[in-house]
C-alpha cells in the first residue's frame, strides 16, 4: 500500500515539477509584457475616456485625446516624457502614470487642456471614484488573458501535452527518476524567481537611501518619505509633498523616479535569468523547444490528441508559478514523509 502511494506521488511529484518550471517561464514573460505595454496605465487611461466621454457630450470632442491630456497633467507625470494618444505607438505602448488619487486627479483635470466646468469635474471625480473596484477586475481580466496567451505558448513551443507526459512518468522509472531529483532544484529556482521579483513598495527603501547619499543637502527632507505605496506614482508623488518649495525638488524626484525604475528593472532581468535557468533545467528532463518536428503532425495527418494534450497543460500553466510552487512544496513533503514509513515497514516484514 506504502509503496503504491509513494509512486503515485512520485509521478505526480515529477509532473508538478515540469509544470512549476514551465510556469516560471510564462510568469516572467506576463511580467515582462505587461511593463512593456503599459497595460496598467492603458486601463487608467480607457476609465478616463470613458468618463470624459460621458461628461463631454460635444461631438468636436474626442476622448480618446482628452484621457491623454489628463493623464500628461498629472503630478507624477510631470517628470516623465508626453504621450500623443493621436499616435499608434502611444496607443500600443500606454502612459506612465499607472493610477491617481483623487487629489492627484482634480489636479489633472484643472492643469489640463480639456475645457471642464466645475460640475463637469465633480462628476468625474466622482465617477472616477465608484469605478475603483471595476478598474480592478477589468486590470485583473487583461492580466489573466495575458497569462493565458503566454501559456498556449509556452506549451505549444515546449511540445508537453499533460497526458503524454504522465503516461511517459508512469512508465518509464528512469525519466521518473531524473524529474525527482531535480525536485529540489526547480523549488529553488522558481522561490528566488518569486522572491526577487520586486514591486516599486519593495525597493522604495533602497530607492530613497541612495538618494540621500546623492542629496545630502536634503537628507532630512528625504527621511520623512515613507517610501509606502503600491504604485509608483504614489510613491513619486509623496516626494514631491515632502520636498514642496525645495529647489531641488525636479532634481531629486527625477533623481528618485529613475532609480526606482533601475531597481525594479534590475529584479525583471533577474526574474527572467531564473526563467532562462528553469529552461536549462527543463532541456536536463528532455523538454526543450520544438523538441519533435513531427509533435503536431505526422504522415500527413494532425496529431489531435498532443493538440489537445497541450491545451490541457496551456490551462495548467495558466495557475501561474506561485500556485505550482505552494503545490510542489507540499506535495513534495508528503513523499519525503512517507519515505521513513517505508524503510519502518520494510524493518518489521524482515524481523518476523
Amino acid at each position: 500500500m506504502t509503496n503504491s502511494l509513494l509512486n503515485v506521488l512520485g509521478i505526480v511529484t515529477a509532473f508538478m515539477t515540469a509544470i512549476a518550471l514551465l510556469s516560471l517561464i510564462v510568469t516572467a514573460l506576463v511580467q515582462m509584457t505587461q511593463a512593456a505595454f503599459g497595460v496598467r496605465g492603458k486601463n487608467l487611461h480607457f476609465v478616463l475616456r470613458h468618463l470624459l466621454d460621458v461628461v463631454k457630450t460635444d461631438a468636436n470632442e474626442n476622448p480618446r485625446e482628452n484621457a491623454g491630456e489628463v493623464l500628461n497633467a498629472a503630478p507624477s507625470s510631470l517628470l516623465t516624457r508626453q504621450y500623443d494618444f493621436t499616435k499608434r505607438f502611444s496607443r500600443i505602448i500606454g502612459p506612465a502614470v499607472s493610477w491617481l488619487e483623487p487629489e492627484e486627479l482634480a489636479y489633472a483635470l484643472r492643469e489640463s487642456s480639456v475645457e471642464l466646468d466645475d460640475a463637469q469635474q465633480e462628476k468625474i471625480k466622482n465617477g472616477f471614484d465608484a469605478m475603483k473596484r471595476p478598474v480592478q477586475k477589468r486590470l485583473n481580466r487583461n492580466m489573466r488573458f495575458l497569462t493565458v496567451a503566454w501559456a498556449i505558448g509556452v506549451a505549444f513551443v515546449f511540445q508537453v501535452s499533460t497526458p503524454h507526459l504522465i503516461s511517459k512518468l508512469s512508465a518509464d522509472p528512469e525519466a521518473r527518476a531524473r524529474y525527482l531529483v531535480a525536485v529540489d532544484d526547480s523549488l529553488d529556482q522558481v522561490e528566488q524567481a518569486l522572491v526577487r521579483l520586486e514591486s516599486y513598495e519593495d525597493v522604495s527603501a533602497r530607492a530613497l537611501a541612495d538618494i540621500e547619499r546623492q542629496f545630502p543637502e536634503v537628507e532630512e527632507l528625504i527621511e520623512e518619505a515613507s517610501g509606502l505605496g503600491r504604485e509608483k506614482s504614489y510613491l513619486v508623488d509623496e516626494l514631491n509633498v515632502v520636498l514642496a518649495g525645495n529647489d531641488s525638488r525636479r532634481a531629486v524626484v527625477g533623481a528618485y523616479e529613475s532609480r526606482l525604475d533601475d531597481l525594479v528593472g534590475e529584479s525583471r532581468d533577474v526574474a527572467v535569468d531564473e526563467a532562462k535557468k528553469a529552461m536549462s533545467s527543463l532541456a536536463l528532463l528532455g523538454i526543450e523547444p520544438w523538441g519533435d518536428p513531427q509533435f503536431y503532425s505526422g504522415g500527413g495527418s494532425i496529431r489531435w490528441a498532443n493538440l489537445l494534450g497541450v491545451l490541457v497543460t496551456a490551462l495548467l500553466l495558466s495557475f501561474g508559478a506561485p500556485f505550482w510552487f505552494d503545490n510542489l512544496k507540499r506535495v513534495a513533503g508528503l513523499r519525503d514523509a512517507l519515505k521513513p514509513v517505508e524503510a519502518d515497514s520494510g524493518e518489521r516484514g524482515g524481523s518476523s
